[in-house]
């Protein structure tokens, strides 16, 4: 290559980049790479080490076509060496046998340990093409020590991967190395992008990143799948080393409009990598036009003793398929006669959303553990079922002397939310509060809150709600929760076509909710809490009988209900208590209700039923009744300090025509409380007056009796009119 065609690459590398946002210095005009310096040859093979310059290094074809730099030959790898300045390598095509970095930490090279002084600098990889036969990272290979750097590398073409062979932001390990990373690392895959996995963290026994992590598959990008952390899976290989490794930072992982799935290391995301201890959060988000299959889990995976702090999964869009099962594979290595023999063993797992760790005990027991884990839905299609809390599953391993692996998984507290305030969210699946225990693994939580919100006409869902986990396998398995268990409907309005069951609480809260909501095992009336500016039509259990409960109506709320939902037979509040300023309002129709509103602390509505107008009957002398407006039966309790009543009386009323009566019950007559009741007020066509004694009460259209000498007259002119009739009809 020419210093022109360098160039030519030069301008092509530097407008891609530019499109990304990352600022590129300027290439020293002395700068001319033409492939062939740094050659050297190995037992009679060509292969070459590719040492970069400072700033920029090109390798292949901008075009990503055409033969390799050396036709029919493998290049070891490209190693930029790394002086304290930000450094590029561009790859356009080529054939990689050895491990292809960004930064050379080969033989533990001191141009990057900079003995705790942190480097800021960065080391980018731009990948278009080409094919790579072991792993590409961020940060080289193999050495011991702490190495202070950033890393930031992307895949924009479609690329070969060997087989189990990935792209790592951190450093990938041979035998027995343990070097960690003081630094950020960040992968992208975007455009025509396509790779066969992604991780944040590195691929090393005893290893650690103290950093941020974030990745990204976006604009039409495409991953097997995506490893937030570290990927330590070689125990047979570190005997010496501890199978668990550490990220000191958050992890961020991001799908927007891109594809994540079919993965062999993972077919899915796993927010915290395989054996990694993580002291920040995970944070996952789908958007766009995205497809994701296969698993999803906010925390790490594998044996040993994990704890990750907080796991969160974020759904905002996209095509969601959590079905299927995931392999993890683990190397056993066992020696004969001085030879070692690595063998795979492997668990296969089914596949979910999970917010917590997915503990499984291959090569030991596995006891993960987790703070809090947070699940939100709001938007997009979700198929498969839906755990709070983590998997655990065991399994034995030996042909004649069985050794049980047990597998444990713990949240302390588990917090999902599905939200349809504004896009469709469709959901095909139960949604469980707590884990999911398969054989040989114990899935434990402490407490669950699941919330519902938004508008139900964007929720399609017809599964179950569980506040408890889920047991998948025959033998030992036991899932629990061992705290509280709350389930929320706030601010959510219309129907809801889902079943709810296992909770200690049930509370609606500023809802209101239309048509029957499903309840099953163990939703009793007194766990019902109703609070708030709401509304509830019935709430019936799984067998089809209507579920009594009682309502508590916090200070300044309003319950809404339907007809006959109090004092009925088979109604679906048995009783509404109402703190100071608190209401009630029972819905005969549309056009008709009444509203209780409590001026004292513990009132409690027994019964507030509507009463037939043509059942009143009043009789009491000086009073004519032209119209019977409203009369409803109430039972009210605590009513001492008074109760205020608003009834629906209609337009065109004139409030010194209306009278109040009242009576104790269906035998008694009817008698005027008008001056007994007080503030008595008509605003609108709802009639509203305050009590202290409750039974049945009516509000009248009244006139005044006529005088006795109008009776005389009156009779009088009645029987002149009879005898003209008579006389007539002679």
């Amino acid at each position: 290559m020419n210093k022109k065609q360098l160039l030519a690459f030069s301008f092509t590398a530097l407008f891609a980049a530019s499109a990304m946002g990352t600022e590129i210095p300027e290439i020293p005009s002395d700068i001319v790479w033409d492939g062939t310096n740094n050659k050297k040859v190995e037992s009679g093979e060509y292969s070459a080490d590719i040492q970069g310059g400072k700033f920029i290094t090109v390798l292949g074809k901008a075009d990503g076509t055409g033969p390799t730099i050396v036709d029919g030959k493998k290049f070891r790898g490209a190693h930029l060496q790394l002086n304290g300045d930000d450094s590029h390598v561009y790859v356009y095509g080529g054939t990689y046998e050895d491990k292809f970095t960004g930064i050379d930490n080969t033989n533990n090279s001191a141009a990057i340990s900079y003995s705790g002084t942190v480097n800021n600098a960065i080391g980018h990889l731009y990948i278009y093409g080409g094919t790579f036969e072991s792993d590409i990272t961020g940060l080289g290979m193999n050495t011991t020590g702490t190495h202070t750097a950033n890393t930031d590398v992307h895949i924009l073409g479609a690329i070969t991967n060997g087989v189990g062979m990935g792209v790592y932001g951190g450093v990938s390990g041979q035998k027995n190395g343990s070097a960690s990373l003081v630094g950020n690392t960040s992968v992208t895959v975007s455009g025509d992008g396509k790779t066969s996995f992604i991780a944040g963290g590195n691929r090393m026994a005893n290893t650690s990143i103290t950093g941020n992590i974030s990745l990204s598959v976006k604009n039409g990008g495409t991953v097997g799948g995506i490893l937030g952390g570290n990927y330590i899976n070689e125990l047979g290989y570190n005997t010496d080393k501890p199978s668990t490794s550490i990220i000191n930072g958050n992890i961020m992982i991001s799908v927007k409009d891109g594809t994540v799935g079919d993965g062999s290391i993972v077919n899915g995301i796993l927010g915290g990598g395989i054996n990694t201890n993580i002291t920040g959060k995970t944070s996952i988000e789908i958007s766009g036009v995205s497809a994701v299959t296969g698993g999803i889990a906010g925390g790490s995976a594998g044996w040993d003793t994990v704890s990750v702090a907080s796991g969160n999964i974020s759904i905002l869009a996209g095509t969601i398929t959590a079905t299927g099962t995931q392999t993890y594979t683990f190397i056993t290595v066992n020696e004969i006669l001085g030879n070692e023999f690595p063998t795979p063993t492997t668990l296969s797992i089914d596949n979910a959303i999970v917010g917590g760790n997915i503990a499984a005990a291959v090569k030991s027991d596995a006891n993960y553990s987790m703070t809090e884990s947070n699940i939100t839905i709001s938007g997009g299609s979700v198929s498969g079922k839906i755990f709070g809390g983590g998997i655990a599953k065991g399994q034995q391993t030996g042909v004649f002397s069985k050794t049980t692996h047990y597998a444990k998984s713990h949240v302390e507290t588990t917090n999902i939310t599905v939200d349809a305030s504004e896009n469709a969210v469709l959901i095909d699946g139960n949604i469980y509060g707590g884990g999911r225990a398969d054989d040989y693994g114990t899935a434990t939580v402490g407490d669950v809150n699941i919330v519902f919100k938004g508008d139900g006409a964007n929720l399609s869902f017809t599964g179950t709600v569980d506040g408890n986990g889920y047991v998948n396998g025959t033998k030992s398995a036991s899932a629990s929760v061992e705290g509280t268990q709350t389930f929320t409907f706030d601010g959510y309005n219309g129907a809801f076509n889902g079943t709810i069951q296992n909770f200690d609480a049930l509370n609606v809260v500023n809802s209101k909710l239309t048509g029957t909501v499903k309840v099953g095992d163990n939703i009793t009336s007194e766990k019902i809490h109703i609070s708030g500016n709401s509304s509830v039509g019935k709430f019936v259990n799984t067998s089809g009988a209507t579920l009594t409960f009682g309502a508590s109506i916090e200070e300044g709320g309003n319950l809404e209900i339907g007809a006959g939902a109090i004092g009925s037979a088979d109604s679906s509040v048995s009783s509404v208590t109402l703190t100071t300023n608190a209401s009630v309002t029972v819905k005969a129709s549309d056009t008709i209700s009444v509203t209780l509103t409590s001026s004292a602390e513990g009132v409690v509505v027994n019964k507030a039923e509507q009463i037939a107008t043509s059942d009143v009957e009043i009789s009491v002398e000086g009073v004519v009744v032209e119209n019977v407006l409203a009369a409803w039966s109430f039972d009210v309790e605590n009513d001492g300090s008074g109760v205020t009543v608003t009834m629906d009386v209609g337009e065109n009323v004139d409030v010194s025509t209306i009278k109040i009566f009242h009576r104790e019950d269906s035998n008694s007559a009817w008698e005027d409380y008008t001056d007994i009741v007080s503030d008595i007020t008509l605003v609108d066509g709802k009639l509203t007056f305050t009590a202290t004694s409750f039974s049945d009460y009516t509000a009248v259209e009244t006139v005044a009796a006529p005088e006795p000498s109008a009776f005389g007259l009156l009779a009088g002119l009645g029987a002149l009119a009879l005898v003209a009739s008579r006389r007539r009809r002679k």
